[in-house]
């Protein structure tokens, strides 16, 4: 017998799963913890749809702690693996027993560093967007935020163009305010 009961071995050489093979998931322990988590996504999302809250007023975190070898990391890759839960959360794998010096900026690093690249620049883009949306209202403030000024006028550089600049990463300033 394989572990998950299984009659044949999904990872026979590596204890780490991939994302490749954290796709096979078995085992009545899983399964419910699966269960569970899918639960508490769509109670937020239910949450959200009806108008109690809206998606900025919510943002959980979701911890998975048990002993060594129990499959906290196979179950976290096999979620980033399901369309129900891609589509409606943002999963982040990071293991915080190997994050050395345990302090705040470091701990933090290493959840930024457990999201994959397409998730910052969909967050990029939003900001931008954002920031052009506001140069109605707050030109000053806008001018001032992307570092918009007398010799961006000289070269003809309009604001839709500097915040251009800024998606391709051309011009960094915004985004490293950003990261």
């Amino acid at each position: 017998m394989y572990p998950y009961k299984l009659s044949s071995n999904p990872f026979p050489s590596s204890p780490t799963p991939t994302v490749k093979v954290a796709k096979i998931l078995g085992g009545k322990k899983h399964t419910d913890a699966l269960a569970s988590i899918k639960n508490c996504i769509n109670d937020l999302g239910l949450k959200i749809n009806d108008g109690t809250y809206s998606k900025e007023d919510l943002f959980k975190v979701i911890t998975i702690i048990q002993d060594i070898g129990s499959g906290k990391t196979h179950l976290t890759l096999h979620m980033k693996t399901i369309n129900d839960i891609f589509n409606k959360a943002i999963v982040s794998y990071v293991d915080l027993a190997q994050v050395r010096p345990r302090e705040v900026d470091t701990i933090f690093s290493s959840i930024i560093k457990g999201f994959d690249g397409n998730y910052f620049n969909d967050v990029l883009k939003k900001l931008v967007e954002y920031v052009n949306n506001m140069y109605s209202k707050y030109p000053k403030l806008v001018k001032k935020s992307i570092k918009y000024g007398f010799f961006d006028t000289l070269n003809g550089n309009s604001i839709e163009e500097k915040l251009k600049q800024l998606l391709e990463k051309k011009n960094t300033t915004l985004f490293q305010i950003f990261i």
